[in-house]
């Protein structure tokens, strides 16, 4: 067990040296002997290996997992419940999961110690088998079953105050057919969230805001997940903008004062005739761009006259 959770065998055979020279010829309780691996280790090895000790029996896993595809990449959740009635208490333990398909398999370490944990993966494959501690290293039963109603989104894209902004929840699993959400706590003044799971709005403010959203569907089955939303503050609008006819040239040179906290500028322009229809024509990092267009477009009846507009961005922004 204690090698097991080590996953180290210099670390593990050079604890049981010191342990060997700190108590040679003499006696020594388990906890210094804990105390002695957890030195070697550098931290305390004890949690993973108290229940074992202290109290009978072994830690029962209902696992189960599911995928799905979200945002360009699959997306796998797993599940874990500890079951066993005796000990009333759950196991601390470093758990190896591997996920395998027909040409693809990839193993991956989780830490587990509550009744029920979940764990979200990025995995390049879509898995269609879960074998918990492939190697064996943890003393436990293992059973598997189908994966309930589950949240898959674990995180939400950031935000910026001010800045339209939408995501969609996405959740799989369960027997149902038709789901409904809620905001189960928290929120966002200026974002709201549908029962189809989109959260939708402007922000009016920046901060963290925590989040409680709910899923449910048609026979009952739901499912609850914390999640943190960041807004950041607002980026001031670029002003003193300034367009000069460049004739020689045949540009309009813009340009415009700078905004702290601000990566690059984006510029539009729309015609004359259709202010509403801006279209994006330039990113540049300096305060300055520069629009060709034909001659004769200062003039205030040719078809070719612009609107500008510039909005200030930085690299963080989503």
């Amino acid at each position: 067990m204690l090698r097991g959770v080590l996953r180290n065998d210099s670390l593990f055979f050079a604890g049981l040296r010191e342990y060997r020279a700190r108590h040679a010829c003499g006696n020594a309780t388990t906890q210094e002997f804990l105390s002695d691996m957890s030195d070697v280790a550098g931290y305390d090895v004890s949690p993973y290996l108290h229940t074992y000790l202290y109290r009978t029996n072994r830690p029962v896993y209902d696992v189960s997992f599911g995928s799905a595809w979200r945002d360009g990449a699959w997306q796998t959740v797993a599940r874990i419940r500890q079951s066993q009635i005796n000990p009333d208490t759950t196991f601390c333990t470093r758990l190896d999961l591997r996920f395998k398909n027909a040409a693809d398999s990839v193993c991956v370490r989780v830490e587990n110690g509550e009744w029920r944990e979940r764990y979200y993966l990025p995995l390049s494959f879509l898995p269609v088998q879960l074998t918990v501690d492939p190697d064996d290293w943890v003393l436990k039963q293992v059973f598997a079953e189908d994966l309930p109603l589950t949240v898959l989104t674990s995180s939400l894209p950031d935000g910026r105050a001010g800045d339209a902004y939408a995501d969609t929840l996405t959740a799989i699993g369960g027997n149902g057919d038709s789901l409904r959400w809620n905001l189960f706590s928290g929120e966002v003044p200026g974002l709201e969230l549908s029962e189809e799971g989109v959260i939708a709005g402007r922000p009016l403010t920046d901060g963290d805001f925590a989040l409680t959203v709910r899923v449910e569907n048609e026979i009952g089955e739901a499912d609850t997940l914390g999640l943190t939303l960041h807004i950041r503050r607002a980026l001031a609008a670029p002003c003193c903008l300034t367009a000069r006819w460049l004739e020689d040239q045949e540009v309009m040179a813009l340009r415009w004062s700078a905004v702290a906290e601000a990566d690059s500028y984006c510029v539009f322009r729309a015609r004359r005739f259709d202010m509403l229809d801006m279209e994006r024509f330039a990113v540049t990092a300096d305060t300055v761009a520069f629009d060709s267009i034909a001659s004769g477009s200062t003039n205030p009846d040719s078809l070719v006259a612009r609107f500008y507009q510039v909005v200030a961005v930085n690299d963080e922004a989503p």
